[in-house]
């Protein structure tokens, strides 16, 4: 950004690079945000000192389900996904990490006994 200062006003713009910066400046966000779809609901906690990812969490059958994001943007986006899926009683919503793997890769044949 490229600021031009009249002649005829030196001393006025000496703190505009220090106001636009405040302007910039955005409010902090509050945690927890609860995301809804219908009566679905899908909570996202913020970052910690100690764990400095943003969390959805969710109930999906009978259990607290809980999924980490680097960034706000894709934390939000997958909880309204969920919220949505929990909403339709989407059976893969239910599933853990290890059972999604499991339905994906197929379990190597056994030999029978003969």
């Amino acid at each position: 950004m490229v600021l031009v200062i009249p002649a005829q006003f030196p001393h006025s713009f000496r703190t505009v690079s220090a106001q636009i910066s405040e302007e910039l400046t955005l409010p902090k966000m509050r945690f927890p945000k609860i995301v809804h779809h219908k009566k679905a609901q899908v909570t996202i906690y913020g970052k910690k000192k100690n764990y400095p990812f943003y969390r959805i969490i969710y109930r999906a059958d009978g259990k607290r389900r809980m999924q980490p994001f680097a960034k706000y943007s894709d934390a939000l986006k997958a909880a309204e996904e969920k919220a949505e899926q929990l909403w339709k009683a989407h059976p893969v919503v239910a599933l853990s990490a290890v059972q999604t793997r499991d339905a994906i890769i197929p379990k190597p044949a056994c030999p029978t006994s003969r």
